[in-house]
């Protein structure tokens, strides 16, 4: 079908003998063309760390538990991630963000002003940076956490504005 299902090796399949020092690490590296857009990616991975580089991805939904996701130069429509532990760092364009964390950091360099970021965590940092001189909104509810920016920010509440306000960001942190 559509779908490619990868999955280590039982464990009654490895023959370990005595006295062998065995490597039971195993790299998966896929290869697309270099203009090829992909229209829908879903990655669940339990402690593989997973890397794309230079991806054009129209949705993407990412499930892991505590391997490390890296992004780097990617263009990203729509990005669905939710880990436990395993920290997530972005590069490139994105227009809209649902993270969802226990304790993973998320660290976003933004090369575009995202439409939507939406971001809930138990103890993990959430740090992004955005184009100079664009306009974000940011609604906080957090038990314990710290909002600090470089731009220079009005506050209204729980709600934090800069510039014309383009780019919602909505964060919830407990911990």
């Amino acid at each position: 079908g559509q779908t490619l299902k990868i999955q280590y090796s039982n464990d009654d399949s490895i023959k370990l003998r005595f006295g062998e020092n065995i490597d039971l690490k195993k790299d998966l590296v896929i290869t697309v063309p270099i203009d090829w857009e992909c229209d829908s990616l879903e990655i669940d991975s339990a402690a593989a760390e997973v890397t794309l580089n230079d991806m054009v991805i129209r949705e993407f939904d990412f499930d892991g538990a505590s391997g490390a996701c890296r992004m780097n130069n990617c263009k990203i429509g729509e990005l669905d991630m939710d880990t436990a532990s395993g920290d997530v760092n972005f590069t490139g364009t994105l227009e809209s963000l649902d993270f969802d964390a226990m304790s993973a950091r998320f660290t976003g360099t933004f090369q575009n002003v995202p439409t939507r970021l939406d971001m809930d965590t138990m103890s993990g940092d959430l740090d992004i940076s955005l184009p100079d001189n664009c306009g974000f909104t940011l609604s906080l509810d957090a038990l314990s956490g710290d909002f600090t920016s470089d731009f220079a920010t009005t506050m209204n509440g729980e709600t934090y504005r800069y510039g014309d306000g383009r780019c919602r960001i909505n964060v919830s942190a407990f911990g």
